[in-house]
């Protein structure tokens, strides 16, 4: 079924929420160029981060390992060279790692050029507050990957592409700034959309509107690149025998629960993602999946997928048997997700448990299948899964045994992870000034 030693591309896109993309419904035309890679590959329908920000999702989509394990929960933690990521697995089968990437967090100094040949991180060394507010960076990123093919030849490798522009602030260039809202005369822009105090839950809904449609220029603009990779990747005659997988490491919130950006809470609007595979020879094109998915699926299934016996702990499950309508050997397991081990989440079918700790800690329980925003938490005040099943009673007997056991799930996993992290080394670093003023820019520092 499978070419052993495919070339390999995985493309993550910053902050990019699944449900602005044409492929997952969106009545914008913001992606025809991700659509056109969709309708050559397998769309996963509920593909979920394990976070809601970018260094510990990227840790999880390169290693399969969710943020808990892997150990990268907070912003001055790096890689420890015990985690052994896809890069270095790929390099050990004579594979050529090249990566091109375009975020402060996906710095080499956080530890992601493990396992990599070269790995180009120019793109995000701003020098300024306002070179990190409106740093444009996919057409120097396109050019830089063109000389990356170039040097590969016809090498195998893998290529780690990550592209910044959809994260804020929402400034696209040029026609990409009006394509969307070209009739809007207020006074919202993007620019300083943290700080900005006219950008707040209750705002004017015609200017959150243009606040979307700007978000939306940003990501048909990235689309717009993404498309020059692809045509390039097929003159190259590369496009139809390499396995590409496409997805996104957290969305971003316009005050669906009150709050603007990420890294905030675990709804939903950071969660979800989109994740497009992509497999050589067209195999299973066309293919759409319902069942859930996870960032730490894509190590495994690509392992799966090329054969490969790997002898290290991976928290993710190969899709391949959902792809091909399989029973899953051990079942079905739960998609977690954690925020400086503050709050953690879990999603299984139809229901959603979001755990926030602290001196007063909270349970939230959601029903995803009559509830997809998660806006009525189904636990009264101060209430817990066990008392809302006695609660419900014979008339949601089914329904609370299921969301009490996704509860008990949620502790037992936070407890196993904690063990199998136990023995892991925890790396920190220190920004340099550089760093630390991109970052607080960008609103991840105080």
């Amino acid at each position: 079924m499978t070419e052993p030693t495919p070339n390999i591309i995985l493309i993550s896109i910053d902050s990019l929420r699944a449900d602005r993309l044409g492929v997952y419904g969106h009545a914008r035309n913001t992606s025809p160029n991700i659509d056109r890679l969709a309708s050559a590959g397998v769309v996963f329908d509920n593909a979920y981060s394990t976070t809601s920000w970018t260094l510990p999702s990227h840790v999880s989509m390169l290693s399969g390992l969710y943020p808990e394990v892997h150990g990268v929960r907070k912003g001055k933690q790096k890689v420890s060279k015990q985690v052994v990521l896809c890069s270095e697995v790929f390099e050990r089968m004579g594979y050529r790692n090249m990566a091109v990437v375009s975020g402060p967090y996906l710095n080499r100094r956080f530890g992601f050029n493990q396992g990599f040949e070269d790995y180009d991180d120019r793109t995000i060394r701003f020098r300024s507050t306002p070179a990190s507010h409106a740093g444009v960076t996919s057409p120097q990123q396109h050019e830089r990957i063109v000389e990356v093919l170039d040097t590969l030849g016809e090498d195998r490798f893998f290529l780690f592409l990550h592209y910044w522009d959809v994260h804020l602030d929402y400034e696209p260039p040029g026609r990409y700034g009006t394509m969307f809202d070209p009739d809007y005369s207020g006074d919202i822009s993007g620019r300083g959309f943290l700080d900005n105090e006219d950008i707040r839950d209750g705002m004017d809904p015609r200017d959150l509107e243009h606040l979307l449609a700007l978000y939306d220029g940003e990501i048909a603009f990235t689309d717009h690149h993404i498309g020059l990779l692809m045509d390039e990747l097929e003159q190259r005659g590369l496009f139809e025998q390499s396995l590409i997988v496409f997805t996104a490491d957290h969305g971003d919130e316009f005050f669906e629960h009150g709050g603007k950006g990420h890294r905030r809470t675990l709804y939903n609007e950071s969660l979800q993602v989109p994740l497009i595979v992509k497999f050589p020879g067209g195999s299973f094109a066309g293919h759409r999946v319902d069942s859930a998915a996870s960032l730490v699926d894509i190590v495994p299934t690509v392992y799966d997928y090329m054969d490969i016996d790997w002898p290290w702990e991976h928290n993710g499950q190969s899709l391949l048997p959902a792809i091909l309508g399989w029973a899953v050997p051990d079942g079905d397991q739960p998609r977690f997700a954690d925020l400086h081990g503050e709050i953690a989440s879990a999603i299984e079918g139809r229901w959603k448990v979001v755990r926030t700790a602290g001196e007063s800690p909270t349970v939230e329980l959601y029903d995803l299948a009559l509830d997809p925003g998660e806006r009525e938490n189904l636990l009264l005040e101060d209430e817990d899964l066990a008392g809302w099943r006695s609660r419900v009673g014979r008339k949601g007997a089914r329904e609370a045994r299921q969301g009490l056991s996704l509860g008990r799930r949620l502790e037992e996993w936070q407890a196993a992870a904690e063990m199998q992290a136990a023995d892991l080394e925890r790396v920190s670093i220190e920004y340099d000034e550089d760093l630390r003023k991109t970052l607080k820019a960008l609103g991840y520092l105080d």
